[in-house]
């Protein structure tokens, strides 16, 4: 009870100190917790797909580019025993019309077969039909939770009805369940992938799709890559003299990576810069401290040699600097946490 009695009295003839080292440390911890917050929902939060571990990204590693060609597509799809189900996905910014208000969105291009392939079900009607990843086939879009949501108050009654994108109509078939996203939290739609037959067999122009895969049951990664590297050598031995001279000379590789490295790799790094920036943030924050701390120690010098002349010695002078800081530095750390994200 004294000590309590001691610190409210020193934070009543120094108010303007305590509430600097509090809203300061505050600010620090405050910034830092929500970064971690955000980076912990990234890298530990599990994905949204049943058994998500045997899910991966197959990459052409070919003139430094990334994606892979629709006949490297086409070719792994169909004579690797390691797979049992994949699909293209990439991305493009849409106008959408609906309920009469245009607006420009992100959309998920897939093929059909990326939501067996992720294994999801859709909440409201069905996904994507084969036929609909055909030239000239069929117009369908499955819409995302929160998009249906946003542009349809959650009707139930939204599969059957028809949307404008991009000046041309779609049925939509189906609306995705909360939580589910793919290959990020921003598409708002999801297209179908229509690919042509005559690109079936053309293995060296690497397209920007990412291809993902769903790995057979106990396949290990490694047995994959295993698989992909000899598959590599099986296309460049189907290719013309001269393409092929430029594929070994390029290091043409097919290479599979886990689905979580290849979503948390583009997101996480950007994180991991912004989470360095808050941490130097809060060293800032407690250097400013310490000065602010030093400052006013030295501003007592006079108060501490009394007490030195008086038979006090180091230890007691340390002991009354942390009763006076300690309970500003818990005050402080508290509100940090307390004005940080909630999961």
């Amino acid at each position: 009870m004294q000590f309590v009695r001691h610190f409210l009295a020193r934070l009543k003839r120094e108010p303007a100190f305590a509430a600097i080292f509090v809203i300061t440390l505050s600010l620090g911890v405050g910034a830092n917790a929500a970064l971690l917050t955000a980076l912990r929902g990234y890298y530990l939060a599990p994905l949204p797909y049943p058994d998500a571990g045997h899910l991966v990204n197959i990459q052409q590693d070919f003139q430094g580019l990334g994606g892979i060609s629709i006949g490297s597509y086409h070719d792994v799809l169909s004579n690797t025993k390691e797979i049992s189900d994949g699909a293209l996905a990439g991305t493009e910014r849409v106008t959408i019309s609906a309920n009469d208000h245009p607006r420009s969105v992100l959309a998920a291009t897939v093929s059909p077969s990326l939501f067996p392939t992720l294994g999801v079900e859709p909440a409201i009607g069905r996904t994507l039909k084969t036929s609909t990843g055909q030239p000239d086939g069929p117009r369908e879009t499955v819409l995302s939770h929160q998009f249906w949501k946003a542009a349809y108050g959650g009707s139930s009654t939204v599969a059957g009805k028809t949307i404008d994108i991009n000046g041309q109509t779609y049925n939509i078939v189906g609306v995705m369940p909360r939580g589910f996203y793919f290959p990020n939290r921003r598409p708002q739609v999801y297209l179908p992938l229509q690919i042509a037959a005559t690109d079936a067999h053309d293995y060296l122009h690497v397209s920007s799709w990412d291809f993902i895969a769903r790995m057979a049951p106990h396949t290990k990664l490694a047995a994959l890559n295993t698989a992909l590297k000899a598959r590599s050598q099986t296309e460049i031995g189907n290719l013309k003299p001269i393409e092929r001279k430029m594929a070994e000379k390029q290091g043409y590789l097919l290479k599979a990576e886990t689905l979580r490295t290849t979503l948390v790799g583009r997101s996480g790094t950007r994180l991991s810069l912004i989470e360095c920036g808050a941490a130097l943030l809060f060293a800032l924050a407690v250097a400013i401290l310490a000065n602010l701390v030093t400052t006013r120690f030295l501003s007592r010098r006079h108060e501490h040699a009394l007490k030195l002349a008086l038979g006090a010695n180091r230890t007691i002078l340390w002991r009354d600097a942390l009763r006076e800081t300690l309970p500003l530095a818990m005050l402080g750390a508290g509100g940090g946490v307390l004005a940080g994200p909630r999961r």
